[in-house]
């Protein structure tokens, strides 16, 4: 009797040993693990009928531009409610089933020549979870920073498994500065990361190799391209006299077949974009987030017509800019739209 208590109490013991260490095991995760898991078998098939719960990130765009969680105050009402800072950042997590024939997995077999790398690159592909950035802002330390103080938050509490926490790639709206200053942060943990960019010159194609000596570099022509179900790259050329490298928009459908727009271009202004989009899909417009190119030198006359066009032809349309917009804009916007002007700062979250 006295041997069977002991045994059992051994027993106990090593159980509660196992479910400390696994305990421990998922709390330590760290900004490296969101952005690179080793997936070293192949990812097990979902079982039908199970839905795991992701508290709400699953098909959201999250918007990670602003220096809040550094510490510098916005000193003013206006940039408390719509951060300030060169550049932006954003997060998209959906749910997205892909294969060997989906697009983005065609080209990105075509861009990633060592075995090893393309194979974790196409598994994380295909493992029914697309979990991405669309530009990485100016900075490094603030791109690390509001990474790790939001999205990897996120993913900690979330009970998704691991694989569907992994960072698949990195979209960037240009080559400037401002685009892709805080891409080290992403490639110091993770040199593969698979980049989608628009096309430019190649002197700024070089310096990709800042980051790492041979980037996977998915570089798209002007037009409009399909990467994923509902998941389109939008590339429009710099207006003309410019001499700019083109731009790269994100279209992505939501759930009732409207499309989120998220912008990235500072030359061609929101009304030219939504057309554009709205003629190459023939879908609704529901919503256009990130930058306007609404910050300096606008006629106010020129700012408010494109803002009563905008509300004629897209009547519906909710506008989120993100950071580049002025003062002027912003008093504008809140008088021509009204509730449908809804201006974004760091941690906002987009339904898609």
């Amino acid at each position: 009797m006295r041997g069977m208590s002991r045994t059992g109490w051994l027993v106990a013991l090593l159980v509660t040993q196992i479910l400390i260490l696994a305990a421990l095991l998922g709390w330590s995760a760290t900004v490296h693990d969101q952005i690179r898991m080793p997936l070293e078998a192949r990812l097990p098939e979902p079982r039908p009928g199970i839905h795991l719960p992701a508290r709400d990130l699953l098909e959201t765009v999250n918007i990670l531009g602003g220096p809040e969680y550094l510490g510098i105050e916005l000193p003013t009402p206006f940039r408390r409610n719509l951060s300030f800072q060169e550049g932006q950042m954003f997060w998209l997590f959906m749910q997205r089933r892909l294969s060997a024939g989906t697009p983005l997995v065609e080209r990105a077999r075509e861009i990633v020549r060592d075995p090893e790398d393309a194979r974790r690159v196409q598994d994380g592909l295909c493992d029914g979870f697309l979990s991405f950035l669309y530009d990485v802002g100016g900075h490094r330390d603030v791109a690390r920073q509001n990474w790790a103080a939001t999205a990897v938050r996120e993913l900690q509490a979330s009970p998704l498994l691991p694989w569907a926490k992994k960072l698949d790639f990195v979209v960037l709206s240009s080559l400037a500065e401002t685009s892709v200053g805080g891409l080290g942060f992403v490639t110091d943990l993770n040199p593969e990361v698979l980049l989608i960019l628009p096309e430019h010159d190649p002197v700024r194609l070089q310096g990709l190799r800042l980051f790492r000596q041979q980037p996977h570099a998915v570089v798209l022509p002007v037009g409009v391209h399909a990467l994923a179900p509902g998941l389109w790259a939008q590339v429009l050329a710099a207006p003309a006299g410019t001499g700019d490298p083109a731009e790269l928009n994100l279209l992505v459908e939501g759930g009732d077949g409207r499309v989120v727009l998220i912008s990235g271009s500072a030359l061609n202004r929101p009304l030219d974009s939504l057309r554009r989009a709205k003629q190459s899909l023939g879908r609704r417009i529901s919503t256009y987030v990130g930058a306007t190119g609404y910050v300096t030198g606008a006629d106010t006359s020129d700012l408010q017509d494109e803002i009563r066009a905008i509300r004629h032809e897209f009547p519906d349309l909710t506008l989120i800019p993100n950071g580049d917009t002025s003062l002027l804009a912003h008093g504008a916007l809140e008088a021509l739209l009204g509730p449908r002007y809804r201006p974004g700062r760091l941690g906002t979250r987009v339904d898609l």
